[in-house]
């Protein structure tokens, strides 16, 4: 096992371990793996709880998120029903209701994502938790560049170089319509200008990703631990 410095705060899309995502579950071997190389990680999930984490605090939760993109009077609620809103028993039950999610469904909250269009507190909630981390971070990670909006307000909140996995995302992006397809590879394209890397894990990027994403820097998994040390 190496020794490394390296902190990794992982910004991951939860599902309540109650659907397959085929991203959930490379990341829930990545995090074995990098863990053996030596790699601190702290993960906090999005939308749902984390399968390994039912109990654990949700950024951006589903159905706060969700209804935010309803009517931009629902991003003004209270704390309190905000905090039950997010609570992982309230997110779980919810996605009991469903085994997958429908792109379709989420497109309003796809773009909103990527643009930050949503209760601005959203935001202060996940920093003030990536700061007051017993460890401080120096690297930040997202599972998709779906969420590179976030990914690039972690890093700027806590001075160090982000890094977004990549692979799949054609899947979901080409069921949400041409128009608004081609609107969220555009966001992702802008949004990750400052990313220092796309991490790739075994898979081979699909076509749509090079020519919409036109990712310059681009390295395998196994790389990262050194690719981090060396910045």
């Amino acid at each position: 096992m190496s020794d490394h410095s390296m902190t990794l705060f992982w910004l991951r899309p939860g599902t309540a371990d109650r659907f397959a995502c085929e991203n959930c579950l490379r990341d829930r071997t990545l995090s074995a793996q990098w863990t053996h190389d030596g790699i601190t990680i702290v993960s906090a999930a999005t939308y749902l709880p984390l399968a390994e984490q039912l109990q654990g605090p949700v950024f951006y939760g589903a159905l706060r998120a969700w209804l935010g993109t309803q009517n931009p009077w629902l991003r003004t609620l209270p704390t309190a029903i905000n905090h039950l809103l997010d609570h992982p028993r309230v997110l779980t039950t919810l996605a009991k209701c469903s085994r997958t999610t429908d792109p379709q469904q989420g497109a309003a909250l796809t773009e909103a994502m990527l643009t930050g269009n949503y209760d601005p507190r959203l935001d202060a909630e996940l920093l003030a938790y990536a700061r007051h981390l017993p460890r401080k971070p120096t690297r930040v990670i997202i599972s998709t560049p779906l969420l590179a909006h976030q990914g690039r307000l972690l890093a700027h909140g806590l001075q160090c170089p982000w890094y977004s996995l990549i692979g799949g995302e054609e899947h979901w992006v080409e069921q949400l319509g041409s128009g608004r397809a081609q609107r969220v590879w555009s966001l992702m394209r802008a949004e990750s200008d400052t990313c220092a890397a796309f991490v790739r894990y075994q898979v081979a990027l699909h076509p749509l990703i090079h020519q919409h994403m036109q990712p310059n820097a681009i390295i395998d998994a196994t790389e990262l631990p050194a690719h981090g040390s060396a910045q």
